[in-house]
């Protein structure tokens, strides 16, 4: 999350993106006038929603732990919707289109077993506009990869090309993914827009009224949000062969 593109609009965003454009040309002098560029755009909207979680506490154990306790569970809360929200830009990425259409940038696929040049392979799917490559994957998928790297007698930077590794439990290691199931995807999380509306900073409530005769508190965080996929072939997601 802290590498994907962020914005604070107000309510619904939209975001163009570049289906295909025409290259501009050299003009002589006397030469007929050159003709107009051909665009063709697309537009993702991002519709926020709220991400939540809450726990239940008991006036008792407040009343014993104090504040203390009190931030812990602000902390566990925001945690877990912090990785809720990563997961949304793994779901997205993977729902993403192979071509791209009016309302969704194409994102590469690769079907390969993972090997030595896999991560390469992948990265030699991306735009030129891929400038942040990372590799995002199952640390178990990660352990594979070294294991490669050492039986092979590869060098680190030839079996992640360099690249800065990003964990995921949102990702299945390669050892059990399906077939054509993606176990990696490799690419710049700045083709990944994710809207605050209200501000990235999680909110919380404290109610200790709702049932308060039973002794309980309920403790809620929450992130208003919208995330997608807003720039095309900025990822490749890698597949398991069959």
């Amino acid at each position: 999350m802290n590498r994907v593109r962020k914005t604070f609009i107000k309510g619904n965003l939209k975001v163009n993106f570049e289906i295909s454009g025409t290259d501009a040309v050299i003009h002589l002098e006397g030469d007929d006038a050159v003709d107009p560029e051909t665009l063709v755009l697309g537009m993702v909207t991002l519709v926020p929603s709220n991400i939540k979680k809450w726990v239940p506490i008991t006036d008792e154990v407040y009343e014993m732990t104090g504040e203390a306790f009190l931030y812990y569970i602000y902390d566990e809360l925001a945690y877990r919707i912090v990785k809720k929200a990563a997961g949304i830009v793994i779901a997205a990425i993977l729902a993403s289109p192979a071509t791209s259409s009016a309302t969704a940038p194409a994102v590469a696929v690769l079907t390969q077993a993972l090997g030595a040049g896999t991560i390469a392979s992948a990265e030699a799917l991306l735009s030129a506009e891929a400038t942040d490559v990372v590799a995002i994957m199952n640390r178990a998928t990660w352990g594979a990869l070294k294991a490669l790297q050492i039986t092979s007698g590869q060098n680190v930077g030839d079996v992640f090309d360099g690249l800065d590794v990003v964990f995921t439990d949102a990702l299945p290691a390669y050892a059990s993914a399906s077939a054509n199931a993606a176990y990696m995807i490799v690419g710049d999380l700045k083709g990944v827009t994710a809207n605050f509306p209200n501000g990235d900073d999680i909110k919380y409530k404290f109610d200790d009224t709702t049932e308060m005769t039973s002794d309980v508190i309920r403790v809620l965080g929450k992130l208003y949000a919208a995330i997608g996929v807003t720039a095309p072939f900025r990822f490749t997601q890698v597949k398991k062969a069959a």
